[in-house]
């Protein structure tokens, strides 16, 4: 998760919505606000910031299918590698960090908690807030970032297979605030973010 106020824009991207692209281009280390503070401070820091709220917008079921392949195609394999580490190891690695009782998690119990903590629900933690966002169907035009394996997922259709890690009534409720705040608020355009991100404070 990325939260970050420029004085002039304050950003929020959850995990899926290119939070790691927002490190990048705001020149800040990789996860470091992950590694000091949890995502419910992280919000709470983003409530509170003074400068204009901007929201990276993305399809909550498009969000889920990329964490499942994201698990697949790269989670999996650190858990094997880290998993065959000696303890000593373990505390350096930057998994670690993220998951204290990896050690003494099997397998289907990492992949539950991995997948859900790319994709659990924000949406409604933003109820009450008033924001411009980022449409994330259109993130390469406002982040230099190319699109891969992991995060062209497009699918934004309903599956049962969400239903391993989360109530129904929950994803729907996100899915109908997506539609809402798509139509309630309104888009940040790819020249005006890239100006108030060139003339910050």
């Amino acid at each position: 998760m990325f939260v970050f106020d420029n004085g002039r824009i304050n950003v929020m991207a959850e995990n899926r919505c290119a939070n790691t692209s927002m490190y990048r281009y705001f020149n800040i280390p990789i996860y470091s606000q992950m590694m000091k503070h949890h995502r419910h401070e992280l919000r709470s820091i983003w409530k509170q910031n003074p400068s204009e709220k901007i929201v990276v917008l993305r399809h909550p079921y498009q969000r889920i299918s990329s964490a499942i392949a994201y698990h697949e195609r790269q989670a999996k394999q650190f858990y094997y590698d880290f998993t065959s580490m000696s303890p000593e190891e373990q505390q350096k690695n930057p998994l670690f960090w993220g998951y204290k009782h990896l050690p003494d998690m099997s397998y289907e119990q990492f992949r539950q908690a991995d997948i859900q903590s790319h994709c659990l629900p924000y949406l409604h933690h933003l109820i009450g807030f008033n924001f411009r966002y980022i449409n994330f169907d259109r993130i390469s035009e406002y982040l230099p970032i190319k699109a891969g394996p992991i995060t062209d997922t497009v699918n934004k259709e309903f599956s049962d297979d969400f239903l391993e890690f989360f109530r129904v009534d929950d994803l729907k409720f996100e899915e109908r605030l997506y539609q809402e705040y798509l139509q309630r608020f309104k888009e940040i355009s790819p020249d005006e973010w890239k100006y108030m991100k060139r003339n910050e404070t």
